[in-house]
């Protein structure tokens, strides 16, 4: 192609033409380009802002300043040796408290008033909850606030001056001696399992342990030859607990099965696979054999240890003997079983005593040996009142009078060599012989 060139040597009119709009496409593509960045970086902010909303709404967001004093104040429970079952109630006493506040707007342990408290518990009693929970509630934020209260976190506790409601007085439940014995029948002879649930069993009612206890019984804590145990119990405290002549047989029997299913475990009782049993575990066994063996009353662990210290009672055993066994710290926990044994008493009394009876006619018209057959009657209740796994042949030859050491010769399972080698040792002496209660004292 030719080039025109005017004489001033300038491009002529057909490529200058060309050049503007060279010029003019050139500009249109950046502009169109630039539109096409501007897009792109929009719609990227657009997504980054959908993630970050997505994100925000899925995580948590930030611990408030109350649910940072709950967590330390779970820590430094922990760093006292609390149990996981306190840590685990106190945790979700005190999340509940936490999302309440919150619902409310309250964030601050400074900002939550007495009110705020009282409409809390309030709330909880609408929600069908029992004086028993509720009161459980109220303890763990007073405790909470204590601690946020010497920490310097709050100047005064608003829970110091709220009152738990008033719980109503329960028994607690309790099975009769036959239902007792019918119970530790039901395993079968023979096999892991059985030797296993018949020692448990045995072991529970023998020594009135917590489960929690039980699960945590290490082999180098029994004494099988002195026929004690040396129990772990609430807050780090060591107690000695008694083994009868039945529950140490049953023991001795099943740690001779369990020394080759599991030797390396250090637990005494060990489930199927050779692992440590759980408390629900536990809890599964007593249901098992309680309706095999046909009782209709509801019996877990517990009740059995409610059972073990009734029937010490109901024998004759002195209340500060029973407290030392059970490892309660006050012996106010331990006097609700004399409510226990007196209702028993009264409930032979009733039947038995010819005055007791509320027929006063039927008692007037009703002959001499006719009123002789009631005491009879009660004379057999009383002496089946006391615990027939405890009795021995001694046991029921009349006695001029009762000595100090009676307190042991009540226990559940006990024999008069386990009597004799516990007094040799020494070591249970001092509670058991405690000073036994008058009659002024029920």
């Amino acid at each position: 192609m030719t080039t025109i060139v005017g004489e001033d040597g300038d491009m002529g009119d057909g490529e200058r033409r060309r050049s503007a709009a060279s010029a003019r496409a050139e500009e249109r593509a950046f502009a169109h380009g630039e539109e096409r960045r501007e897009e792109r970086g929009q719609q990227a902010s657009e997504e980054h802002v959908e993630k970050h909303v997505e994100r925000a709404a899925t995580e948590p967001p930030p611990p408030s300043a109350i649910q940072r004093s709950i967590a330390a104040f779970l820590s430094d429970l922990r760093a006292r040796d609390a149990s996981q079952h306190t840590l685990r109630a106190y945790g979700t006493d005190l999340a509940t408290l936490a999302s309440w506040l919150a619902g409310r707007g309250i964030l601050e342990p400074v900002e939550i008033r007495r009110n705020d408290l009282r409409a809390w518990i309030h709330e909880l009693g609408d929600a069908s909850l029992d004086a028993c929970s509720v009161a459980r509630h109220l303890s763990s934020a007073r405790s909470w606030l204590r601690y946020l209260e010497r920490r310097g976190a709050i100047e005064d506790s608003p829970a110091r001056t709220l009152r738990a409601p008033k719980r109503e007085k329960r028994l607690p439940s309790v099975l009769r001696e036959r239902e007792i014995e019918g119970l530790l029948a039901r395993p079968a002879s023979g096999g892991f399992l059985a030797l296993r649930d018949t020692a448990l069993l045995e072991v529970l009612y023998s020594t009135g342990l917590r489960v929690s206890e039980l699960v945590g019984l290490e082999l180098e804590r029994v004494d099988l030859a002195n026929g004690l145990v040396r129990v772990l119990g609430k807050r780090k405290k060591e107690r000695l607990a008694i083994l009868g002549g039945p529950a140490r047989e049953a023991l001795a029997r099943y740690l001779v099965e369990r020394a080759a299913h599991s030797p390396a475990h250090a637990r005494v009782f060990v489930n199927q696979r050779g692992g440590a049993l759980s408390d629900r575990a536990v809890r599964s066994i007593v249901d098992r054999h309680r309706r095999g063996a046909g009782i209709e009353t509801h019996a877990s662990p517990h009740t059995l240890r409610h059972s073990f210290a009734t029937h010490l009672l109901d024998s004759g055993a002195d209340l500060r003997s029973v407290q030392e066994l059970l490892g309660h710290a006050d012996l106010a926990t331990t006097q609700i079983y004399t409510h226990v044994s007196i209702a028993r008493l009264r409930d032979v009394y009733q039947r038995a005593h010819p005055r007791a009876r509320r027929d006063t006619s039927s008692r007037d018209a009703a002959s001499a040996p006719a009123e002789s057959e009631p005491r009879s009657k009660g004379a057999n209740d009383v002496d089946a009142a006391r615990p027939r796994r405890a009795r021995s042949s001694a046991s029921r030859r009349p006695r001029a009078k009762p000595g100090a050491d009676e307190a042991l010769g009540a226990a559940p399972h006990g024999d008069t060599a386990a009597r004799g080698d516990t007094a040799a040792s020494g070591e249970i002496a001092p509670p058991i012989a405690a000073v036994r209660r008058g009659d002024s004292e029920g």
